[in-house]
């Protein structure tokens, strides 16, 4: 019982980061102003901080006063929330962080987005990018593997009866393998 309310809830979970990827992958900024930033479990939070920080200062260079302005406001908000971490507080599988403001090109307006997203797998590397868009596909690939990792499960069953044995294999992709069989005479 417990098994199948964990798969429910891994289920829409996957569901749930499917819809916000989509989201995601769907919104634009003006200039490179939509900041993408990984943080791995095992990384040092002060790095990414410092990291940050600099590029703050960077961006003070930047020509247009716009994107300028859009970039600053992102980093300060990838800033505020990395200050929410402690290095013992990181998600387990890293953080991933988007943070922007996002052209809504039908009412000319711009939306400011600020989002941690902890990941299914985890995190290998580290990653700090500022693009026109948020960079979603390593969480993409992330949900086709978990989807995958489901088709590739094996199962094994024994059978004993009276009779004897039998091994078998119950495989998605092969359908049900008979390994071995075992026929014994028992006496009445």
């Amino acid at each position: 019982m417990a098994t199948a309310m964990q798969n429910d809830d891994s289920a829409i979970e996957k569901w749930k980061l499917r819809r916000t990827i989509q989201y995601l992958s769907s919104l634009r900024g003006h200039g490179t102003s939509l900041v993408t930033i990984i943080v791995p479990a095992q990384s040092q939070l002060s790095q990414t901080t410092r990291l940050l920080t600099d590029e703050y200062a960077l961006s003070s260079s930047i020509r247009s006063p716009q994107t300028r302005h859009n970039v600053q406001q992102a980093l300060s908000a990838a800033q505020g929330r990395l200050r929410l971490y402690t290095q013992n507080t990181l998600p387990k599988n890293g953080l991933v962080l988007y943070t922007g403001i996002v052209d809504d090109g039908e009412q000319n307006r711009e939306t400011k987005i600020s989002m941690c997203i902890e990941p299914l797998q985890p995190l290998q590397r580290d990653l700090y990018r500022c693009e026109t868009h948020f960079i979603t596909d390593f969480l993409q690939q992330q949900i086709i593997d978990s989807v995958n990792d489901l088709n590739r499960r094996r199962y094994g069953i024994i059978v004993i009866d009276g009779n004897g044995t039998l091994f078998a294999r119950i495989d998605p992709q092969q359908g049900t393998t008979i390994l071995k069989r075992i026929q014994v005479s028992l006496p009445k």
